[in-house]
């Protein structure tokens, strides 16, 4: 019973995070912002939150949201016993489908969302911590709870 309650949370988690990156605010724009220089978008939030252009509020909802957003897939599949191995080849997959996700959107005219090489590394950073979090939980290692 357990377990199928933390599938359906997953699948619940899955919609939200579909609607997020690919459906949340779609702006049809004629241009799409596309960075490929990794640690660009991260520099350029530090960098403005010590000139002062940007708050740091703004700048940790960008960056933290980001890691946050993938967070929970991360214990999902710590949860469910993936591999170490297995879930860094997810952790890097996910956030380049969202991406390339966003990028075909962009093209058939649906919404224009950055894609941004940093949100690639920060989703992969939050699934990582997701799943060392979870596997620090004593709550996952107990095999009670697990069917």
């Amino acid at each position: 019973m357990f377990t199928e309650i933390i599938h359906m949370v997953f699948i619940f988690y899955v919609f939200i995070l579909v609607y997020i990156v690919w459906f949340y605010l779609p702006l049809a724009l004629g241009y799409i912002n596309i960075n490929v220089i990794p640690f660009y978008t991260i520099g350029g939030y530090v960098k403005a939150v010590f000139t002062g252009d940007i708050s740091i509020r703004i700048a940790g909802v960008n960056l933290l949201g980001n890691i946050l957003l993938t967070l929970p897939m991360g214990a999902y599949l710590c949860f469910n016993r993936v591999s170490f191995k297995k879930t860094i080849a997810i952790a890097i997959l996910v956030p380049v489908v969202i991406e390339l996700g966003q990028l075909l959107l962009h093209y058939i005219g649906f919404a224009a969302r950055s894609v941004d090489i940093d949100d690639i590394i920060l989703n992969c950073i939050g699934v990582l911590i997701g799943y060392y979090l979870a596997k620090k939980c004593k709550f996952v290692k107990k095999s009670k709870y697990i069917d």
